[in-house]
């Protein structure tokens, strides 16, 4: 069994995180293990944010119905459907995108790549 494999099958959720900060070495390969995921006609209409401000973590948490483990780490990533990337391309080269956009397919496969993202980034942070 790879090491992969492996690291997949003892994944536990735990929630608890250490609350040591991330340096800019890991995240970055962290975001670029999460762009590595399928996606949906490679598309990646997904953003990711990182949040490393103690304040504006504690009000994430509170927005996340007073999820501790929100404001209670070392660096928190935000992954956020995102079609602004493609509405601008659109708007360069004169194509109307709105009906993509502003569609249920288009809101699942955003929220579809961004999931995949974000694990991704998971088994990579394990």
């Amino acid at each position: 069994m790879n090491d992969t494999i492996k690291t997949i099958l003892s994944h536990r959720s735990i929630r608890k995180f250490k609350n040591e900060p991330l340096n800019n070495e890991t995240v970055e390969t962290l975001v670029k293990c999460a762009q590595a995921a399928s996606t949906s006609s490679y598309q990646q209409v997904y953003s990711i944010i990182g949040v490393e401000d103690k304040g504006m973590k504690d009000k994430l948490a509170a927005l996340a119905g007073g999820q501790n483990y929100v404001a209670e780490n070392g660096y928190f990533f935000v992954f956020c459907l995102d079609y602004h990337r493609h509405m601008l391309a659109a708007e360069m080269t004169g194509s109307d995108i709105a009906d993509t956009v502003e569609s249920t397919e288009g809101f699942i496969v955003g929220t579809a790549d961004a999931a995949l993202a974000a694990q991704n980034m998971a088994v990579a942070a394990e």
